[in-house]
């Protein structure tokens, strides 16, 4: 539930700035974020931000990771995700330390002189939807 939470904030505030480049994939929408605004290791943060949609995503799909091949390590702690096998990377000391890390990444992002500037409070698209 907390990664369609951080991908609606990024839905949220991506259409703040530039609302014509939202899109119906997060990590495309998370990459134009972090083009539009100012932070370091633009790299760095879109691949932890990725870390825990892999774990979501290897779950619903009986442990087995379906897409690209990723290694990251976050805080000495590695995630393997090889397409087509199974994700040995998702146990409750990963998640907690991805958790962690994407919501240092989150900060980053809420802290950036762009999203600061945004006139008015973000609307939640997908609380007014329902």
């Amino acid at each position: 539930m907390i990664q369609f939470r951080i991908e609606n904030l990024i839905v949220n505030i991506l259409d703040c700035l530039d609302g014509k480049k939202v899109t119906r994939s997060y990590l495309k929408n998370a990459e134009t974020l972090l083009s539009l605004i100012t932070v370091q290791d633009k790299t760095e943060c879109l691949n932890i931000l990725k870390v825990l949609q892999h774990i979501r995503n290897s779950l619903h799909s009986n442990g087995v990771h379906n897409n690209a091949t990723m290694s990251i390590s976050i805080n000495g702690c590695e995630f393997d995700f090889r397409n087509g096998q199974k994700v040995q990377s998702a146990s409750w000391s990963h998640i907690i330390v991805a958790l962690a890390a994407t919501f240092e990444v989150l900060e980053k992002i809420l802290s950036s002189s762009e999203v600061k500037a945004i006139p008015q409070p973000i609307r939640d698209h997908y609380i007014e939807q329902n």
